[in-house]
């Protein structure tokens, strides 16, 4: 305790027990739920949808390869607080010896990012709008002094996570998780002059629209109308960018504040949202790019003589895995050093991992739900990207030049797709779970309300005949 109540009061006062040190950043994490990277325009989307986080971008490094570990929350959040992949985490969907499916939370023996933060002094707080899987039930809360789940638009839950950085002194870990992206699109009006280019007709829900989605790509097996895509794209559209203004919303709060030079900023995504490509539609199914690869834009302290690495494009590969090393080596060394052996993830590494254990109970109880009882392990390296699925259905393609990964080389590249799947075995082999998985929550009345609202439970009826 003397010495946690040493390093709080040096991180107040920029030294370290005596020794003058450059005071540490804040730290912002901002999550904007199921939003995928090619519907972001500094990523090269022809609609404006997040003119505010280009802004950010002109400033900041912006990650063009980051993925995700998974394509839902829960695994994808517990990779970004312990720096770990799904597979060692553990914190995913599985399938116990009975084959009754149940989510897993985060087991509590792993050291978080806010945990880190928080033995080095630091103020923790998450605000966060996903009502299903950040749950206090799957103890992704570890570390965080305020932990507040409430569904809300971003702007309205941005008002809560400033009351948290108005209320203390010295430095704060920030997060928030914004699901105006999410089932149901947050399809709110924007200024006149973006509604143009971004607005939907309202004519139907964008519930009504992904149901329809689901009725005629998943339960029919046919090609999605165009009219009916372009609807619903719209309406996700509309999600990002009314996410967007949250996050402008955040950089003139900091800026206003006078903290936005000394905090490191952070803005990416769970995961993406398919919208018809590959005959799927939502998220957690599969592991295509629509889902997997996500926006990543930093800015970092700017502190004297130090390089911003403002408006810079960073190419090399990077995972939600890599964010607490990345924190870690934003702060002083005395702080970080300790932190990065915490998460000892290389960063110059030169693959990427993610996988799929299970789809969602709703989409393996529907008629189509066959098609989801398989694991899939994904391997990046080389510009390519191997899938090993334990249903047999093997794929390889080459993102450099097909990136709809349209063109399944895994026969005809048949020396490299061993080759891939024995660096990719080799790595599982070497790197095991640290833990056991944690025993599955038990949901009361509401929170199954909040799944289904959030289309994670039911029988996979769309309710659309």
């Amino acid at each position: 305790m003397i010495q946690k109540a040493c390093l709080a009061v040096a991180l107040f006062l920029g030294t370290s027990c005596g020794q003058t040190e450059t005071p540490p950043p804040n730290v912002v994490l901002l999550v904007l739920d199921t939003v995928r990277a090619d519907h972001i325009s500094c990523y090269g989307y022809a609609r404006k949808t997040t003119p505010h986080l280009d802004a950010l971008a002109t400033e900041s490094v912006r990650y063009t390869e980051c993925r995700a570990t998974g394509p839902w929350t829960l695994p994808s959040h517990a990779s970004m607080f312990t720096g770990r992949f799904p597979f060692q985490h553990r914190a995913d969907s599985l399938v116990n010896d009975q084959g009754v499916w149940r989510e897993l939370p985060l087991k509590l023996d792993h050291t978080t990012l806010a945990e880190s933060l928080s033995g080095i002094g630091y103020r923790t707080g998450a605000f966060v709008a996903n009502t299903a899987y950040l749950r206090e039930e799957f103890q992704l809360n570890q570390g965080f002094d305020e932990y507040v789940v409430k569904g809300e638009p971003g702007v309205i839950k941005n008002e809560s996570a400033f009351a948290f950085v108005d209320g203390g002194v010295g430095p704060f870990f920030l997060f928030l998780n914004y699901m105006d992206a999410h089932r149901p699109y947050n399809n709110s009006r924007l200024e006149e002059e973006r509604m143009a280019d971004l607005e939907c007709s309202g004519a139907q829900p964008s519930a009504r629209l992904l149901d329809r989605m689901y009725q005629v790509v998943l339960e029919q097996g046919r090609e999605a109308p165009p009219a009916l895509v372009e609807e619903l794209t719209r309406c996700y559209d509309l999600g990002i960018a009314n996410a967007d203004l949250a996050v402008a919303q955040v950089i003139e709060g900091l800026r206003s504040r006078g903290l936005f030079d000394n905090t490191l900023l952070i803005v990416t995504s769970d995961h993406g949202e398919f919208l018809g490509e590959h005959g799927l539609v939502e998220h957690s199914k599969d592991i295509y790019e629509e889902v997997l690869h996500v926006p990543l834009v930093c800015k970092f302290p700017r502190t004297p003589g130090a390089a911003s690495g403002q408006g810079t494009v960073n190419d090399q590969l990077i995972s939600l895995a890599d964010l607490p090393r990345l924190v870690a080596s934003s702060l002083p060394p005395q702080y970080g050093a300790g932190m990065l052996k915490t998460y000892p993830l290389p960063g110059d590494r030169d693959f990427n991992m993610a996988e799929i254990s299970i789809s969602r109970e709703r989409d393996m109880r529907a008629s189509y739900g066959a098609r989801f009882r398989r694991k899939r392990l994904v391997y990046y390296a080389d510009g390519h990207k191997l899938i090993r699925s334990t249903d047999g259905r093997h794929e390889l393609y080459d993102l450099r030049i097909d990136p709809q990964e349209t063109l399944n080389l895994y026969e005809l590249s048949k020396p490299l797709a061993l080759d891939l799947t024995r660096r990719m075995e080799e790595y599982v082999k070497n790197h095991p779970a640290q833990y056991q998985a944690a025993d599955a929550p038990t949901f009361g009345a509401e929170a199954m309300r909040e799944l289904e609202k959030l289309g994670y439970a039911g029988d996979g009826s769309t309710g659309e005949k």
